[in-house]
């Protein structure tokens, strides 16, 4: 039935009338809707089957080239504001090269197979409790507005292959049956996955999220890849369910936040991504590994794994953290940092990383200082980070110690306040430095006894014991933090 409006010369398709046009094909279609000035077009509850079609069209033979292949024709047709609310489609249904100029409403239809390859929705693209018993293709498609699939049932494989959606794109509640994928996909607004349930595999790879991108609560129950994808804000997996193999090789994370809080990974979880420059927070608070756990690259923040179980070897070699401090007093931002920091130490040691262990503690004690440390113990452990970074270092102590001697010896040549020195009068002074230093050799006693009597006879100067002591005692804690550093360089 065509209607007609009284105050205007927008016309209603729907009924019927709107069936006929159809079963002329594309051409009479488009030529019809482009005379004419469409409010709506109608297609509400109609159940697309020939056979069906031949007894609602007043016995009219509806008999084609298409109803031998059982193929509902829609590619390359041309729509205003469409609605198919509730519709059947029995057998293939073929929208590929459509263009929807406006709102196009499939909520709650039923499709077998459904091909909307390259074709453009120009307004809102609406599934929502739609059903697609076997396949649904997507690829090519522009959503130049939101896409809405909130409880659609896929009972086949779901393609958006090379897609781009301008608007929010939503498939909360969904259950895909199949796999899905959406390779090369671009979604410049919110991506919104939470609660879907995939029971093939899912693959994200090369996919573009512009906006924020939430999986939350979602299951997984087959491999999930997302290799090379971009994701440009904030993206969020807290407590979804990974059955399989998890792949974030090469992916790339420009926002600001990333959180697998309270998720639950029964299989192999690999996340290497390339980018984190911007992240400043990423959360795996309360989430369980089942298997092996790969975590790799440099990141600006310090990534939290509290409360986490870990039933396999985490991999943490090639993953490197920094602790953010202010830039004077060198104070952590953020307190919690030494707890995150704690558990990547525990994690490194229960798998006998020592190495990626130290740096870890040695952070860790970094983010007390000025929070948990008094101001006293926070001197220590400066003193303590600058001399030896934390037993980590076997070169700074030496160069101490090095620095030690020498100092000391100049002090003594000065303290024999002459205006020149010779080189046996250089040679005691570093003996008597070197002695010294090293009290507990048993020929350091005669050799310092020695040099004293050649440099000062029996008249020791002012203050000079109070000298030795001190040059003695740093020089015992430099040999200390020396032997520290080799017992952590060769640990076994």
């Amino acid at each position: 039935m065509r209607k007609e409006h009284n105050n205007s010369s927008e016309i209603t398709l729907e009924g019927d009338a709107a069936i006929e046009l159809w079963l002329q094909g594309k051409d009479a279609w488009n030529r019809w809707i482009e005379k004419h000035s469409i409010s709506k077009i109608s297609f509400k509850g109609v159940r697309f089957s020939y056979k069906g079609l031949e007894g609602k069209l007043s016995n009219k033979r509806v008999v084609n080239k298409d109803s031998e292949l059982d193929l509902i024709d829609f590619s390359g047709f041309k729509f205003h504001n469409v609605t198919f609310h509730d519709a059947h489609f029995h057998g293939k249904v073929d929208f590929s090269s459509a263009q929807f100029l406006g709102s196009a409403d499939f909520s709650k239809a039923r499709f077998s197979v459904a091909i909307f390859s390259n074709s453009t929705f120009k307004d809102l693209a609406n599934f929502t409790n739609a059903s697609f018993l076997e396949k649904a293709e997507f690829s090519n498609v522009n959503f130049n507005s939101h896409m809405h699939c909130e409880g659609a049932f896929f009972l086949g494989s779901l393609s958006f292959y090379h897609s781009t959606v301008y608007g929010q794109t939503i498939f909360t509640e969904s259950k895909i049956n199949d796999g899905c994928t959406f390779l090369g996909a671009k979604f410049h607004s919110l991506f919104l996955f939470n609660g879907v349930i995939i029971d093939g595999t899912s693959i994200f790879s090369r996919a573009t999220f512009s906006g924020q991108t939430i999986f939350q609560d979602s299951n997984l129950k087959s491999s999930s890849y997302f290799s090379n994808t971009s994701f440009e804000l904030d993206a969020d997996f807290s407590a979804s369910t990974f059955q399989e193999n998890v792949v974030f090789d090469n992916s790339s994370f420009y926002g600001e936040k990333v959180s697998f809080r309270k998720c639950q990974f029964h299989a192999m979880f690999d996340f290497q991504p390339e980018s984190t420059a911007n992240l400043k927070y990423l959360g795996f608070e309360g989430a369980s590994f089942d298997k092996q756990f790969t975590i790799s690259g440099h990141y600006n923040c310090i990534p939290d794994l509290r409360q986490t179980r870990m039933s396999h070897h985490v991999d943490l070699s090639l993953l490197t953290v920094k602790l953010n401090r202010h830039f004077f007093k060198k104070k952590a931002l953020k307190q919690e940092d030494a707890h995150r920091l704690c558990r990547l130490k525990e994690i490194a040691e229960s798998n006998r990383n020592h190495e990626r262990a130290l740096a870890f503690h040695a952070d860790e004690l970094r983010a007390k200082r000025w929070h948990v440390f008094s101001p006293w113990q926070s001197v220590l452990d400066v003193l303590f980070s600058l001399t030896s970074n934390y037993g980590q270092s076997i070169m700074r102590p030496s160069m101490y110690l090095l620095a030690s001697v020498f100092i000391f010896a100049s002090l003594t040549l000065n303290q024999t306040k002459q205006p020149s020195y010779d080189i046996a009068q250089m040679k005691a002074a570093l003996t008597i430095s070197v002695a010294t230093a090293t009290p507990f050799l048993a020929i350091s006693k005669e050799a310092r006894t020695k040099g004293t009597e050649e440099l000062f006879n029996k008249e020791l100067p002012d203050n000079y014991y109070l000298y030795s002591y001190i040059h003695s005692g740093s020089s015992f804690v430099f040999m200390f933090l020396i032997g520290l550093g080799l017992r952590n360089r060769f640990r076994i």
